[in-house]
């Protein structure tokens, strides 16, 4: 199955990037098509965190999702390590429409 989009190209970026020595942290985002969820991806561990899942059609709008906190704290800290250790790219990928519904959910 040939796969494209934004996060596709990324990932393969970043991995020719890496295999060229430069260090990358922060995280891309995934849609799991069987959970029909969302996750964040450690792009140096590796690790993935859920970030949300959808539980109802649109049309149960703003209800229609159910958002993982924990998630949320694990791409903060994954931020925060980027800031702190400078890496040679720091990445951070978002789910576009995700992220305007997280700044109304914890109104950042």
């Amino acid at each position: 199955m040939m796969r494209s989009g934004k996060t596709f190209f990324l990932m393969e970026i970043l991995s020719l990037l890496q295999v060229d020595g430069l260090v990358a942290k922060g995280f891309v985002a995934i849609h799991n098509a069987e959970s029909d969820a969302f996750l964040i991806k450690n792009v140096a561990a590796n690790e993935e965190a859920f970030i949300m899942r959808w539980v109802a059609g649109f049309e149960k709008r703003s209800h229609h999702f159910k958002i993982f906190p924990e998630g949320v704290e694990k791409g903060l800290d994954w931020i925060e390590e980027a800031l702190e250790q400078s890496p040679d790219i720091a990445v951070f990928d978002e789910i576009g429409f995700v992220k305007n519904v997280l700044l109304y959910v914890f109104r950042w």
